[in-house]
């Protein structure tokens, strides 16, 4: 995982006009990727914990949410933030 003050520094030095939104979807988004087969950590809300999945987009409506296809072939989006690798 990249230090938060160099991916600040990056985005700001990217010339992209949407720096604070890259900035924060990549402080937000860990180091999960599209492809990457995912576990949720943890989420009270939607009663996922556990759940095994592959991510398979960004969400750019959400900074920091990702969809993520579960098992049972149900795609929804997820915070970043709450799945690991495995």
């Amino acid at each position: 995982m990249k230090d938060i003050r160099k991916i600040i520094s990056e985005s700001c030095v990217s010339g992209n006009r949407n720096y604070i939104k890259e900035a924060v979807n990549q402080i937000l988004g860990e180091d999960v990727k599209p492809g990457q087969t995912v576990a949720v950590i943890d989420d009270v809300i939607t009663g996922m914990t556990g759940a095994k999945g592959k991510v398979k987009s960004t969400n750019e409506a959400n900074p920091g949410f990702v969809d993520v296809e579960l098992e049972n072939g149900t795609t929804m989006p997820m915070q970043a933030s709450l799945l690991i690798p495995v």
